[in-house]
């Protein structure tokens, strides 16, 4: 076995045990795979089709990537179960959450005896189904041998996606044009789920000019699609990513945060952008001087207002999953709304992942949800605060997708698709791997622990 064929064996935490053996007679061990081979190329293609959201199936309205995930998840819970209970620290939210979405389906349906029964069940599936892909991604990750290799997956995913998205801006004369059956919200979210790796791929790849490339054209694609939260996610993340890598490259966060310092005080003190054709970035960027006269902006503050009011009305279980855009509400319109029907306003989405979960499942789903968030990112920022090194920054990426993610579901009601939970595990899977299954001559198994 090399030494490249688990990453960090230098630093082993069993190193002790494992040389008491060899002066028994046992020789080096050698790397076992927790999962076949073919969990980890499956996941892969499932973060290909979960970057690139081709179709979705009929019924169900899952991504076209659900029977590769499923069949993971059969290997995960059924086949080889021992290793994803040593993920108990998410498994209980994640199973209390589960547990929660089938309360408040229940609830929903005598609350909303009017609603179709079988989209009732088949949004409860799909609430079932992103949380166990989560878990099992998390499983698959922390016993890979090479958790890099999901990350130039996704990566290059991410960077072909950024080079559509600028050729079609560019064939529409610019504007923010739906391509590939995306809206420019689908392609915000998807940037912000993903883009921090292309970002990132300077840090990543060998070839460095390559990896300025791909960064140059996700930030080309991420300016082109115009959207605020998408900004906005990425900012933070950027200095998140940067902050966590301080001690490997020391003045990455000086950098950046000199950059954002200098582009904030340059726009608040000369006021709007000069432009001759006033674009629709510049008038994006113009737009957050004064977000109350935004209609996007005072829509989805009328949409978190009748998020509020709706919990206020059930506060435990909620309304059930998918009630938000049936259940007419009483609130109060902004100032910039006024004149809009308040019968038209109840019809639209709640734009906010947890708003909408509040009103939804109530405390009752929201706070196994939370526990979820709370759980992942203190192991997270754990794990990337304990990578030291140049060549193990995975922790800080898959930490920079989940907070421009978790931000970005703040105004886009999101947690109803794959990728937010494909990138909380990922982030919970680099920030678990404790251990790997090893072997001795002598035919027994163990699990070696690893430095993250």
């Amino acid at each position: 076995m090399t030494d490249r064929t688990i990453e960090g064996y230098s630093r082993l935490r069993g190193a002790a045990h494992l040389r008491n053996d060899e002066a028994e007679g046992e020789v080096r061990p050698r790397f076992l795979r927790a999962y076949p081979v073919w969990c980890e190329y499956a996941l892969m293609a499932v973060g290909i089709l979960v970057v690139f959201p081709v179709a979705y199936f009929p019924w169900t309205n899952l991504n076209v990537s659900a029977p590769l995930a499923i069949a993971i998840l059969l290997e995960v819970y059924l086949i080889r179960p021992r290793y994803v209970k040593s993920l108990s620290w998410l498994l209980l939210p994640a199973f209390l959450f589960i547990i929660a979405t089938v309360v408040s389906s229940v609830h929903g349906f005598l609350y909303r005896p009017d609603q179709s029964m079988i989209g009732g069940i088949q949004l409860m599936l799909r609430f079932i189904y992103w949380p166990a892909i989560m878990v099992a991604a998390a499983s698959v990750v922390a016993f890979t041998p090479r958790p890099r290799r999901f990350l130039y997956v996704l990566g290059w995913s991410v960077v072909v996606l950024s080079a559509l998205r600028v050729g079609s801006t560019i064939l529409a004369g610019g504007g923010r044009p739906d391509a590939f059956g995306l809206s420019p919200n689908n392609f915000g979210f998807l940037f912000s789920s993903f883009a921090m790796i292309g970002l990132s791929f300077p840090l990543i790849l060998k070839n460095k000019k390559l990896g300025v490339f791909c960064a140059i054209l996700c930030t080309l694609a991420i300016l082109a699609d115009a959207s605020r939260g998408n900004w906005v996610s990425i900012g933070a993340a950027v200095l998140v990513l940067t902050w966590t890598l301080r001690r490997q490259f020391r003045h990455l966060f000086v950098l950046a945060a000199v950059l954002t310092c200098l582009a904030g005080i340059v726009y608040f003190s000369f006021g709007h952008l000069p432009s001759e054709n006033d674009s629709l970035i510049v008038q994006k960027i113009n737009s957050f001087r004064n977000l109350n006269e935004d209609p996007s902006y005072t829509t989805r503050k009328a949409m978190t207002r009748k998020a509020w009011a709706l919990f206020l009305e059930h506060p435990l279980l909620g309304i059930g999953p998918g009630g938000f855009t049936e259940v007419q509400a009483q609130f109060t319109l902004p100032q910039r709304l006024k004149g809009k029907s308040l019968a038209k306003m109840n019809t639209l989405s709640a734009h906010n992942a947890y708003a909408q979960l509040l009103a939804e499942q109530g405390l009752f789903g929201a706070i196994p949800f939370a526990l979820i968030l709370l759980f992942i990112f203190y192991r997270g920022w754990k794990a990337s605060n304990g990578a030291s090194t140049k060549n193990n920054i995975i922790p800080q990426v898959c930490l920079a997708c989940a907070v421009a993610t978790c931000i970005h579901l703040w105004v886009i009601a999101a947690i109803t698709g794959t990728q937010a939970w494909l990138v909380l595990g990922l982030l919970a899977g680099t920030s678990s791997r404790r251990g790997v299954v090893m072997s001795t001559a002598r035919g027994r198994r163990r699990v070696v622990r690893l430095s993250t």
